[in-house]
């Protein structure tokens, strides 16, 4: 987010602060969904005792990827364009990998098993 801020802040057009606006509104959705999908997600993984870090990265695959499909196939479902968005969303997906790999480091459930 912040070579966005950086970005916005050296341009001097009016129109180029939309972009600042958009990467907002993006990491909003994402914490969003983070809550909605990722948390439930971890209790999911934890209580079916999945603490390695491959679950994590699909669940953060899927986290950013269901999402983005739903919304495929809301918008796209009579324009014919079904193919590239699910690309999309599956490319948008790539992103919710180091999200969930984040999220593993901090909540480290490997470790929280070791303790038991």
């Amino acid at each position: 987010m912040l070579p966005a801020i950086v970005k916005t802040w050296l341009v001097s057009g009016p129109g180029e602060v939309i972009s600042l606006t958009v990467l907002w509104w993006i990491a909003g959705f994402l914490y969003t969904v983070q809550l909605v999908v990722g948390l439930p997600g971890h209790l999911f993984l934890r209580h079916y005792g999945q603490s390695g870090l491959v679950p994590y990265l699909v669940l953060g695959f899927l986290t950013v990827a269901l999402p983005a499909i739903f919304a495929s196939l809301h918008w796209c479902a009579l324009k014919g364009c079904l193919a590239d968005s699910t690309m999309h969303s599956a490319y948008l997906g790539v992103f919710g990998v180091p999200m969930g790999a984040v999220f593993w480091l901090i909540a480290r459930p490997d470790w929280q098993a070791l303790r038991q």
